[in-house]
């Protein structure tokens, strides 16, 4: 019966050990190498940057992210600010000098 298993194991367990598997050799001078990285590394950052984009405007309460309430109220700050100088150019200190035509022009500009 030893002599049967002595023969098995023979059978499953090879004498030899198998031929590693030769692999192609790749070689890449060192800028392209340098390039590929970093065209990774772009690649990484954008679509982090993406994905944390699209999960601030997903966890974002109706829809706007903090930068458009920030950019919303600038813009009304502004328009307030244009008609608070169209009415003070045209009170009193106006006085017709090309300074003041160009700052009424600047501000029918900005109404448009």
């Amino acid at each position: 019966m030893l002599k049967c298993c002595l023969g098995l194991t023979s059978i499953l367990l090879p004498s030899r050990p198998p031929r590693s598997i030769k692999r192609p050799s790749i070689k890449i001078d060192p800028l392209t190498a340098l390039g590929v990285a970093s065209n990774i590394i772009q690649i990484v950052d954008f679509s982090t940057r993406v994905i944390s984009r699209t999960h601030e405007i997903y966890k974002a309460n109706g829809g706007r992210v903090d930068t458009h309430t920030i950019l919303d109220d600038k813009t009304k700050n502004l328009s307030e600010l244009c008609a608070e100088l169209k009415n003070f150019t045209l009170s009193s200190h106006f006085d017709g000098t090309t300074v003041d035509a160009q700052l009424i022009r600047l501000i029918d500009e900005c109404e448009m």
